[in-house]
């Protein structure tokens, strides 16, 4: 019995056979797909989240930045308002009424740093929605541990209205206010005999990157208005 061979069927099979095994992929050849997929997608989503971690951090700062100028125009309108109103003999003070935000740097009662590793600084806050001299207005305390949060009140229609240590929501922000009446340790330290004030103050938070901080500085000077 003679066999006839189709050697074009056996060319085509072989053909299609090789074609099927060319048409898949190996495992390595997956895994590496699969790595350049997962490294193109990786990439804009960590772009992404180190955005909206800079957002919110410029947002903090702006927040914090005006909450330390607060309080700053806070001591400052006391300080107005003591030479306005004060009598002409004998004089009044004219830090009078900010006792509780003195602090000293003389040598062996450095009370002022606020970066001292122990936070037993000294210092005060003020409540600049409050009128002068209307209980709560100033806060004080001793030791960082002890600093009240700043709270965030609204109206009557959720809308933000301000900022306040009595009333509304605590935030993350706190504020500590100090006064160093005689910042460059001259003889007396009376206030009488002064005419300078350094006033410091910081503003911190915790962020996803640590605590942050705001720190302005501002000297005052003793003045007797010339319309009293």
């Amino acid at each position: 019995m003679i066999r006839f061979i189709n050697h074009k069927k056996i060319k085509k099979e072989k053909l299609l056979n090789c074609l099927c095994r060319k048409a898949g992929f190996t495992l390595i050849e997956a895994l590496v797909a699969i790595s350049i997929l997962m490294i193109a997608i990786a990439s804009p989503i960590t772009m992404a989240q180190k955005s909206l971690v800079s957002s919110m951090f410029a947002r903090d700062q702006m927040i914090a930045t005006f909450l330390a100028q607060d309080g700053i125009e806070g001591i400052k309108n006391m300080r107005d308002q003591i030479a306005m109103n004060g009598v002409k003999a004998p004089f009044t003070p004219w830090l009078s009424g900010l006792d509780s935000c003195f602090c000293s740097s003389v040598s062996g009662t450095d009370n002022c740093n606020f970066d001292k590793d122990d936070g037993s600084f000294v210092g005060c806050n003020i409540d600049t929605t409050i009128a002068m001299g209307v209980s709560g207005q100033l806060s004080s305390f001793s030791g960082k541990a002890n600093i009240i949060p700043i709270k965030a009140y609204y109206g009557d229609n959720s809308l933000f209205k301000g900022f306040s240590l009595v009333n509304g929501e605590p935030t993350k922000f706190k504020r500590v206010i100090n006064i160093e009446i005689n910042p460059n340790h001259l003889s007396s330290s009376d206030l009488m005999s002064n005419n300078e004030a350094k006033v410091q103050v910081r503003v911190f938070w915790d962020s996803p990157m640590g605590e942050k901080k705001v720190d302005i500085v501002f000297f005052m000077y003793n003045y007797e208005p010339k319309f009293k």
